[in-house]
């Protein structure tokens, strides 16, 4: 009678216990991995620009062409990604990133590893000083070299677009 009793308790706790365990515990949601950025894609340079970008950091092109350059490959980017992206640039190392390939398109612009791209990740005029972008509008600067003397805002500064033209609100 005993051994019968015994057997009905074990019977019973294994019964009870099957019916309150769950089991493990469901392991946690893996993260999902990010996707790989895609390479940035090089724009066809077949068009004629006024100015190669291997003259941003040839001594012998007169400074008012390089800025000139550097004006024109902002206008080309705002015209081709920034309408697309709405993330607002305005300082250098923000627009010289944008240029180099990081915008929404992964349109490179500009090589990162070109002469006039400081390791800091800002472009650099004739006197390898940081140019200063002034947002005249959304997709709109005026570009501005320090000049020969190293100090921006005074008389021997080269901008473009000039002054006083038709682009340029003063």
């Amino acid at each position: 009678m005993r051994r019968r009793r015994f057997v009905a308790v074990a019977l019973g706790l294994l019964l009870a216990g099957a019916f309150f365990w769950r089991g493990p515990e469901p392991a946690a949601p893996r993260p999902a991995l990010p996707a790989p950025e895609p390479a940035p894609r090089r724009v066809d340079r077949s068009y004629d620009a006024s100015v190669p970008l291997e003259a941003l950091s040839d001594p012998s092109v007169l400074p008012e062409k390089k800025v000139r350059r550097v004006y024109e490959l902002l206008q080309i980017y705002a015209m081709a990604v920034k309408s697309r992206s709405r993330v607002p640039l305005s300082t250098n190392a923000e627009i010289t990133r944008a240029l180099c390939g990081k915008n929404i398109l992964r349109v490179v612009f500009l090589p990162p590893d070109h002469p006039s791209v400081s390791p800091a990740g800002e472009l650099l005029d004739p006197w390898q000083t940081p140019y200063f972008f002034h947002a005249l509008a959304a997709d709109s600067w005026e570009i501005l070299s320090a000049g020969p003397d190293r100090i921006a805002f005074n008389a021997d500064d080269v901008v473009y677009p000039p002054r006083g033209g038709p682009n340029s609100l003063r």
